[in-house]
């Protein structure tokens, strides 16, 4: 994402605004890394069916405490799921810490230790000051691996509207506007 300090605005003709980027610091492609993940959802009227084995892939990143962030969607009935960094071809084990379906967020931990160190350190996005959101008609960057995508793409786009809503992983959870706190 682009911090506000990146973005300067400017007046064009016609009193309409335009955005000029700033210079800006690197994208933080080295804390990115992809998830795959084998999963099988379970019964709860007859637990001990097991539904059909998938598997999935999905992006994450690094945040503080050498713990990845992803959504809760990619690691959700996880039997296996394993984590490659960028550029790298080794996959490591790793295990779900917590999910949160209402946020549709999940954190999970690599133990080995040779993840957060080789070939070079590993370091935890920044995030910006609470109360700086990205405002409207800004332009932010997404960095991830696409569906079907083995590299790393950095998508490019302008803020059209600022909501708040449930998501549909929440909402395909039985959490809904009325749960929520």
């Amino acid at each position: 994402m682009v911090d506000s300090d990146d973005v300067e605005i400017q007046e064009v003709a016609s009193g309409s605004f335009a955005h000029a980027e700033k210079p800006s610091a690197s994208l933080p492609s080295e804390s990115v890394v992809k998830f795959f993940v084998t999963k099988a959802a379970r019964s709860y009227l007859m637990p001990w069916m097991v539904h059909r084995e998938t598997s999935v892939t999905g992006s994450g990143f690094v945040i503080a405490g050498k713990l990845l962030m992803t959504n809760a969607h990619v690691v959700e009935d996880a039997m296996v799921v394993e984590v490659k960094k960028h550029d790298t071809p080794r996959k490591f084990r790793a295990q779900v810490v917590c999910i949160g379906h209402d946020v549709d967020l999940a954190l999970v931990k690599v133990e080995e230790e040779s993840f957060w160190t080789d070939p070079s350190p590993l370091s935890a996005v920044t995030w910006s000051h609470a109360d700086a959101f990205a405002e409207l008609y800004s332009e932010v960057r997404c960095v991830g691996f696409p569906t079907g995508g083995s590299t790393i793409c950095v998508s490019k786009g302008v803020v059209s509207r600022v909501d708040a809503q449930v998501y549909v992983h929440p909402r395909r959870k039985g959490v809904t506007a009325g749960t929520l706190n």
